[in-house]
């Protein structure tokens, strides 16, 4: 039996999650979404988004650089495998959580940065919540194409342990771990909350949310200023599909590493850094205030 299998992933599980889509009524509610905030002096805050697997150690050394340079900056503890299922099954719960729990922090137009699910959430923020957006950043988004439902059954084959499964995403995950020094107290963090029952159904449903987010509808509709940042290699969201795309976008750039799989922050920090520095500091540049213009009042948006 397999690892799956133990948790009833061929039937039970889909059955459970055919139910939950059918539900009406109200759902008890328990995420709680931990942010860290650091302060700064420029007009823009910095929101580092979750991913499904992994919250806020993805973003360390990019939070900390920012949080130096004098930029206000949040992340979060939790990934989005964390969550209760009622949030993790949809994008637009998962961004307006995100939003409540950084505005507990800041008043400030947010610039928001996600890596694969948590790029989905960075265009949900632009399209749910525009007045609060300035720009987004993202690397890693699925939905172009098919290659992440291929990828989670590839990686699901034949799978017997939580171990197994982390080993086999994260020789997918990054171009070559070899080179990056990757904490085991972390990994095997990880690892452990991929055992737990609930978190295995809050991941289950995070994916069938990522498999209806009509990411290209999504990104080809908004306005707000975009920046890609991909790895040249990464093999579970190729960055030609998004190099095809660009054109039909507005106010859109890609920047694509080499040697870089499917997390630049973590691979690339230096280039992905540098990137993201010039983008927030022309945001800055184009603000009412920064143009000698009174800012018109902003209105929230809602979920």
């Amino acid at each position: 039996m397999t690892w799956w299998q133990a948790y009833g992933r061929d039937k039970a599980v889909t059955q459970m999650m055919n139910k939950m889509a059918a539900e009406g009524g109200d759902v008890e509610e328990t995420t709680v979404f931990t942010p860290t905030y650091s302060p700064g002096d420029k007009p823009l805050t910095v929101v580092l988004l979750p991913a499904l697997f992994v919250g806020d150690w993805m973003w360390e050394g990019i939070y900390n650089r920012l949080n130096a340079a004098g930029w206000p900056v949040v992340q979060f503890t939790e990934s989005i495998s964390l969550v209760d299922k009622h949030t993790a099954r949809s994008i637009n719960r998962i961004a307006a959580r995100l939003l409540e729990a950084t505005r507990l922090h800041t008043d400030q137009p947010l610039v928001v940065a996600g890596d694969s699910l948590g790029g989905l959430i960075a265009f949900e923020f632009a399209r749910s919540f525009p007045d609060e957006t300035a720009g987004l950043v993202a690397s890693g988004a699925p939905g172009l194409n098919l290659k992440v439902n291929e990828f989670a059954r590839d990686l699901a084959k034949d799978v017997s342990t939580p171990q197994e499964f982390a080993d086999r995403f994260l020789a997918k995950l990054l171009y070559d771990p070899s080179r990056h020094d990757i904490d085991p107290a972390r990994y095997q963090a990880v690892v452990e909350e991929l055992s737990q029952p609930d978190n295995l159904t809050s991941m289950m449903s995070a994916i069938r949310a990522i498999n209806r987010y009509n990411s290209r509808k999504v990104v080809t509709s908004i306005d707000t200023p975009k920046l890609f940042l991909w790895g040249r290699q990464d093999e579970i969201t190729p960055v030609e599909d998004w190099e095809r795309a660009l054109p039909k976008m507005t106010n859109a750039r890609l920047v694509a590493f080499d040697e870089c799989g499917h997390g630049p922050m973590f691979e690339k920090p230096d280039e992905f850094y540098a990137e993201l520095v010039q983008f927030l500091d022309e945001l800055v540049a184009a603000l009412p205030a920064a143009r000698g213009e009174t800012p018109e009042p902003s209105s929230a948006g809602t979920a």
